[in-house]
This record gives C-alpha cells, sequence and structure tokens, in this order.
C-alpha cells in the first residue's frame, strides 16, 4: 500500500478516474484483481479467457510497473468498450474503474 503511494504513474493513472474515489486503489492487490475477473464472468458472462489476456499483457509489461496501475489502464482500454454499451453508458465512463472500487469497497477491512 505505502508503494504505491509513491508511484508517480500509478498516482497519474488513478487521477484520470475523476468519478471514483482514487485513494480506494491504494488498498488493490492481487485479491480484487481476481475477484473483478469473477464479477465479470459471473454476472457479465465474459469469458474466463479474458483473465489469460491479462495475464499475458502482463507478463509483457516492463517489470516495475505497478501491477494496479497496468490493470486499471488495461481494462480502461479492452473491458470499459464492452462493459459501456452493454449497460447504456456513455464510451467515456468509468465503469471498470467504479467495478473495481466496488470490489476493494466491499472487501473486509485489512489491519
Amino acid at each position: 500500500m505505502g508503494q504505491a503511494r509513491k508511484d508517480k504513474a500509478f498516482k497519474q493513472v488513478v487521477s484520470a478516474f475523476s468519478d471514483v474515489r482514487t485513494n480506494v486503489f491504494y488498498g488493490m492487490d492481487e485479491l480484487h484483481i481476481q475477484q473483478v475477473f469473477e464479477i465479470l464472468t459471473d454476472k457479465f458472462g465474459f469469458p474466463r479467457k479474458w483473465q489469460m489476456l491479462w495475464k499475458q499483457h502482463r507478463a509483457k509489461s516492463p517489470s516495475g510497473e505497478n501491477e494496479i496501475a497496468l490493470f486499471l489502464c488495461w481494462g480502461n482500454k479492452h473491458i470499459d468498450p464492452i462493459l459501456n454499451p452493454l449497460l447504456l453508458r456513455g464510451e467515456l465512463h468509468s465503469t471498470f474503474a467504479k467495478l473495481c472500487e466496488y470490489v476493494v469497497n466491499r472487501s473486509p477491512k485489512k489491519k
């Protein structure tokens, strides 16, 4: 959590989501990413193959890049164009970021 607060690239990615409480993403981790994919599969009918696409993208990225920032950018680019028309939202709506915010907020707080 503390490392993400120091990461300038992470802050730039997160600040782009103006309609999302950006401090939520500082607590996001790999478990939350898994939960996002579970919701995409269970509620929206996304094939599990999407998780493999994400893992392939992550494997190709530079090793020092913040995983959460990378995930948010990837979802914004690849998932939002599918979810927004499905939910009758504008193409620039931060649906994927809001989904991630929902997942983090419903998780029990770590001590």
